[in-house]
């Protein structure tokens, strides 16, 4: 790990973890489930206002170098659609 480099973590979302990844020699970060989140939230607000509360509060947040991954689970071609912006 970098020293400029802090792993976040989002409160309360623990559940959700589900790994961490990183590259040869660089910093580590923590992956959160889009799914489980969503679970999660949905314990406490109806499912659309899950999805809101998640997409503003959590998937627009950038929180410097140490910002997590969210893993959206999908197939080969459906990950290559959405890095080619299509998805």
């Amino acid at each position: 790990m970098t020293e400029d480099h802090e792993p976040i973590k989002f409160p309360g979302l623990e559940a959700a973890v589900v790994g961490v990844a990183s590259q040869q020699n660089g910093p580590k970060f923590l992956v959160y489930s889009v799914e489980k989140i969503i679970e999660i939230l949905e314990q406490d607000m109806d499912h659309d206002d899950a999805l809101e509360f998640f997409e503003y509060n959590v998937r627009g947040v950038y929180a410097g170098t140490g910002t997590p991954f969210l893993l959206d689970p999908m197939d080969a071609a459906q990950a290559e659609e959405t890095l080619a912006g299509e998805g």
